[in-house]
């Protein structure tokens, strides 16, 4: 899970905002949590960026260099885990996790040909912070980068073959300025 943006346009550390007591970070954990509850096990969650929060479930990692951009996480997130196949989502999209259960059900019924699936809005924009990929290939196209600090997620999703299905759950729509949180029932809650 990417977690290392800087909230420019929200002006605060969105990753905080509450809804109900918990944090924006901790209800997609906790979607994350529920999206593989009825297979039976607990997904090994790895959040990418600087710590700013108790997780009860996961770890945090941070991508290099620190501010590097979702690329870098990426990278920083792969070193991390060794399943077949990883799941990729936004820290700031509180749906994102509603889509895993279909994501996943696609994924395994992929032929070696394709590399992953992921959403695709109702705009028609792709979007492939959340997706499942196969960590082997997702690995050679970080891989196959000049840098991986600042590079644009366009450019390392080029080099993968994927198939999208219809974001049917809003699990692209993110949280980027005030009206997006509070149109997601999110406030700001000053612990200070």
């Amino acid at each position: 899970m990417l977690a290392g943006g800087g909230s420019r346009r929200m002006g605060r550390d969105k990753l905080s905002l509450e809804r109900g007591g918990q944090t924006l970070l901790s209800v997609v954990v906790a979607g994350v949590d529920a999206a593989f509850a009825s297979g039976g096990h607990r997904p090994n969650i790895v959040v990418v960026g600087p710590q700013r929060q108790h997780l009860a479930h996961g770890r945090w990692v941070c991508e290099e260099p620190p501010g590097g951009g979702p690329v870098a996480g990426i990278a920083a997130g792969l070193n991390e885990v060794s399943t077949p196949w990883v799941a990729l989502l936004a820290g700031d999209a509180p749906h994102g996790p509603r889509a895993l259960p279909v994501l996943w059900s696609v994924a395994g019924s992929l032929g070696a040909d394709i590399d992953g699936v992921c959403v695709q809005g109702s705009d028609g924009r792709t979007q492939p912070l959340c997706g499942i990929y196969r960590r082997g290939q997702l690995r050679e196209a970080v891989g196959s980068l000049d840098a991986v600090a600042g590079a644009a997620v366009r450019s390392l999703f080029g080099h993968l073959r994927i198939i999208t299905v219809a974001d049917q759950w809003a699990a692209a729509d993110d949280i980027d300025e005030p009206a997006d949180a509070q149109r997601a029932g999110f406030d700001w809650v000053d612990r200070g």
